[in-house]
């Protein structure tokens, strides 16, 4: 058995939680069933929903990523034109959904959905008891900063755990900032919303170009970071292999640097007859082969192999990106190897 996850107890409580948040809603529901409710509206903000967690800003973090979903608008709107017991219902199935859709490993998908159903929860109630001494859209910004930060601090909790760091240290390093302009956006993305549905329901359709250019840029984004990104990473490793001195410290460099760029479980490489493996933390894609690069000089000698176990859910993201970094770091090694083994031969 291998050393228990420091992030599932995180994952059982919020889990714990959102179950207590839709048990109680649901008991709510029961004694007060909303017959009158928006259904047409509820449809349009799942939706919403579903389509901003199916493509989100990513937010890399040391070796792990974090995704912030734009989804406040439709938690704002919600709190204002829907039943309150009714929102956990709505966007905890869509969030499932769009995880399922996504791939996520189990345990991330139960977080992330946990996570929302949670933020919420709490958001409702921070609304419930807002609401008697302001008005009801300020009282719905409150609440729906107070879901972006709830999220949020979820998820520091679980990079913190996987640092083995402090939860505000992750948080004021990594999300601070971008959960304020993530809460800023969110709510002012309600705040339109909610005027174009009091001036005419079918106004929100003047939304739709907006939020594809939103998610264009989003995935621009992500791509133009995981670009810079890689481009460091090998401007740091050839300079590292510049300095190596013996097989082992190449393989050192390569296995390092393919931990930064590139989603792997555990990688292997093989140079010279002899190999060098490292993990990464988490296991392997179920019943996938092993990813492998052949390492080959300018002049088309073989001097080793490098083999890859990606990560769950990764086998099929940025597969062009993460094949060309793994081009250029086999490129890289193979490279610093025939360096080292003709120095050998000169003395």
């Amino acid at each position: 058995m291998g050393a228990p996850r420091p992030t599932l107890p995180v994952v059982a409580l919020v889990s714990s939680l959102a179950w207590v948040a839709l048990a109680g809603t649901a008991g709510w529901l029961a004694f007060d069933w909303p017959a009158d409710a928006r259904w047409g509206l509820a449809a349009l903000l799942a939706a919403g929903t579903y389509v901003a967690h199916a493509g989100t800003f990513v937010l890399p973090w040391r070796r792990h990523t974090v995704a912030a979903s734009l989804d406040e608008g439709a938690v704002l709107m919600g709190l204002l034109l829907l039943p309150l017991p009714l929102l956990p219902w709505l966007f905890g199935p869509v969030v499932l959904l769009a995880q399922l859709r996504r791939r996520r490993p189990a345990q991330k998908a139960a977080f992330n959905v946990a996570g929302h159903v949670v933020g919420t929860a709490v958001a409702i109630a921070v609304f419930l008891a807002a609401s008697p001494w302001m008005a009801p859209v300020l009282a719905a910004l409150v609440a729906t900063a107070a879901f972006t930060l709830v999220t949020n601090l979820l998820v520091c909790e679980v990079m913190a755990r996987l640092e083995g760091t402090r939860l505000l240290r992750v948080f004021r390093e990594r999300l601070a900032l971008p959960a304020f302009f993530q809460a800023a956006v969110g709510c002012a993305a309600g705040v339109v919303l909610l005027a174009l549905w009091d001036f005419h329901p079918w106004a929100l359709l003047a939304a739709v170009p907006f939020a594809f250019v939103a998610r264009e840029y989003a995935a621009y984004r992500v791509r133009s970071e995981h670009v810079v990104r890689a481009h460091e990473g090998i401007v740091r490793l050839s300079g590292t292999l510049q300095r190596a001195r013996t097989d082992a410290d190449v393989a050192d460099a390569v296995l390092t640097t393919m931990g930064e760029l590139l989603p792997v479980a555990s990688a292997t490489i093989v140079l010279n007859g002899r190999s060098w493996t490292r993990t990464y933390g988490g296991g392997p894609e179920a019943g996938a082969e092993p990813v492998d690069s052949v390492l080959v000089t300018p002049d088309g000698s073989v001097v080793g192999t490098l083999y890859l176990d990606l990560l769950p859910g990764k086998a099929l993201a940025n597969p062009q990106s993460s094949l060309a970094i793994l081009r250029l770091l086999s490129s890289e090694a193979a490279i610093a190897a025939e360096r080292l083994r003709t120095r050998h031969v000169e003395r």
